[in-house]
């Protein structure tokens, strides 16, 4: 089977649309039938609520746990939803722990209790839902290759038999001591061929990196990059192993977490593909763009607080706007810089005196490069020479306080408990324009004699 383009699911997507619109849901299962599980997924996640609806109600349990199992979190959700009350246990057994603990963490706590109740994996997924989504504890699967210490290499490898794990969940195995406590770790080859008469204790790697279930997710994300782990165990205050947490899901939590700090970065909230997403975008966004216009109405007043001077020389007005752009979009830079190596744990409280001299080195060089080029541009233009050099020092000004605020708004930020993703680019952004406006006209007025003679 050829693997299909995005315009041939479009046309999938427009030909079961039309079908369910005329009520052939038979007819479109049946030509949903020859795709794959995950280009399956991505034409049912598309459907309309309504054609959804219709759809799910003769598709068949398992079928729609496949479909779950490989859409993210928020299109899983809205799939679920579609989903009738009565079937939701039934399918939810049919999916894996993780993916059941994350769609019943998005409904309300009455309706996931209702469900949870009548479901096979009760227990397992209770535990599971105990931890909240951020949580390492709410990643883990409860299912993988545990051993005990004291079996011998024989005994252990007939129980991985008999359990039947999932090969993704067998890459890695863990070995506990009689109370469950995490001892060492061994990869599925090296159990295969060592001694069958050897006891695990002997032959497994006592330095296990492991991770607290109460521990931000993102802690889970370093450790993986920071020390190239196939899959990193999850324990308790007592350090006994509750779960294990696969590269894979890493992987996707590293996405999302990128993701979310890039919409909070420019003070963006989520997607748009529902009414309560719109509704949560709106509540994210619009406190911001708001902010955003006070804070321009703010550089606006300054900036008429220098009419004067600009009514004496026009000219002074058509250099203002480069000396703010560029100062303010080098103020971004630095910020999604520091940002981002926050939230990868490359940087924190302890090195902010690193992080500031980097930063206005950096500013020096741009402005020195960027300073010479406007000045030669100025010069050729005006041919005045204190203008040139007005000019050229407000543009290094503002430049070195781009880069101090860079640093240390989403530093305060963070020092305060505060998401330093969430607004500091329009902080930032809105101290270049103010400070660029009073540095650049302020010297102007000093000079204006020099300028106008």
């Amino acid at each position: 089977m050829t693997v299909p383009k995005p315009e041939e699911l479009g046309d999938v997507l427009s030909e079961v649309s039309d079908l369910l619109e005329v009520g052939g849901v038979s007819v479109a299962l049946k030509r949903l039938a020859p795709l794959r599980p995950a280009d399956l997924s991505a034409v049912v996640a598309e459907l309309s609520e309504g054609h959804l609806r219709q759809l799910l109600t003769k598709m068949a349990n398992p079928a729609i746990a496949e479909v779950l199992e490989n859409l993210d979190v928020d299109r899983g959700s809205r799939v679920f939803d579609s989903i009738p009350e009565t079937r939701r246990p039934a399918v939810l057994d049919e999916t894996s722990p993780e993916v059941a603990t994350d769609l019943l963490h998005r409904i309300a706590w009455d309706e996931a209790a209702h469900t949870l109740v009548r479901m096979r994996n009760f227990n397992v997924i209770g535990d599971l839902l105990v931890h909240d989504d951020d949580d390492a504890g709410g990643l883990m699967s409860p299912t993988f290759g545990k051993l005990r210490e004291y079996w011998t290499v024989r005994h252990a490898l007939r129980v991985l038999r008999q359990m039947e794990l999932d090969p993704e969940m067998l890459r890695e195995l863990f070995a506990v001591d009689a109370n469950d406590v995490l001892v060492g770790r061994m990869e599925l080859s090296e159990l295969v061929f060592a001694p069958s008469d050897a006891k695990i204790n002997e032959v497994m790697n006592r330095d296990v990196i492991w991770v607290s279930a109460t521990e931000d997710q993102e802690s889970a994300v370093r450790l993986m990059q920071r020390y190239r782990l196939p899959s990193i165990p999850v324990t308790d205050g007592r350090r006994q192993l509750q779960g294990v947490i696969t590269s894979e899901s890493l992987v996707e939590v590293a996405e999302q977490e990128a993701t979310e700090d890039m919409f909070r970065l420019f003070a963006m909230g989520g997607g748009i593909g529902s009414r309560n997403d719109i509704r949560e975008a709106i509540r994210a966004r619009l406190p911001w763009l708001v902010l955003n216009l006070f804070t321009v109405m703010a550089a606006g007043y300054v900036l008429s607080l220098f009419q004067p001077t600009l009514d004496a020389m026009v000219l002074l007005a058509a250099f203002l706007p480069i000396v703010m752009g560029q100062a303010g979009i080098a103020g971004t830079q630095t910020v999604t810089i520091i940002v981002r190596s926050m939230a990868l744990g490359e940087s924190s409280l302890s090195n902010v005196w690193q992080l500031l001299l980097s930063e206005v080195a950096m500013s020096l060089i741009q402005a020195l490069v960027a300073g010479a080029i406007l000045g030669a541009v100025v010069h050729v233009w005006n041919g005045q020479l204190a203008l040139t050099i007005l000019v050229m020092c407000s543009l290094a000004l503002n430049l070195l306080l781009a880069a101090l605020s860079g640093v240390l708004v989403p530093v305060f930020m963070r020092l305060i408990r505060i998401d330093p993703a969430m607004a500091s680019a329009v902080i930032v952004t809105t101290a270049t324009d103010i400070f660029g406006i009073v540095m650049y006209l302020g010297l102007a007025s000093v000079f204006l004699t020099v300028l106008t003679s």
